[in-house]
């Protein structure tokens, strides 16, 4: 089992390297942006924009994981499966942006105001 895993460790590696890695850096850089331009500094005003864009990414996000999820189930180990898995990671990050403003409406106002109003 552990002969197994350490065969994979490679092909582990490469993926963490060009796919994790440039996404969580460029995540953690916008996040900073967001942070220094004080972006979410008043989100009660920005509750109807936030609505639209859970409609259109969540929509968007979702359709990457279905095509995903079609080809690795009916087409698995063809160029379709590969061409899906590049729809996926593109659509991934529109998926985690309707979480993030799905999070941002739901929450009540005292949570997220003591950290704006520095």
């Amino acid at each position: 089992m552990v002969a197994a895993h350490l065969e994979q460790l490679p092909d582990v590696l490469v993926l963490l390297v060009f796919f994790q890695a440039p996404a969580a850096l460029a995540a953690f850089l916008l996040g900073l942006a967001v942070g220094r331009h004080q972006a979410l500094g008043d989100i009660a005003r920005h509750r109807r924009t936030l609505g639209g864009l859970q409609w259109a990414t969540f929509t968007l996000g979702m359709l990457g994981g279905v095509v995903y999820a079609h080809a690795s189930l009916e087409h698995s180990g063809s160029a379709y499966q590969i061409l899906a898995l590049g729809i996926d990671v593109i659509t991934a990050p529109l998926l985690t942006a309707a979480y993030a403003a799905t999070v941002l409406r739901l929450a009540p106002r005292d949570m997220y105001q003591p950290w704006c109003r520095r």
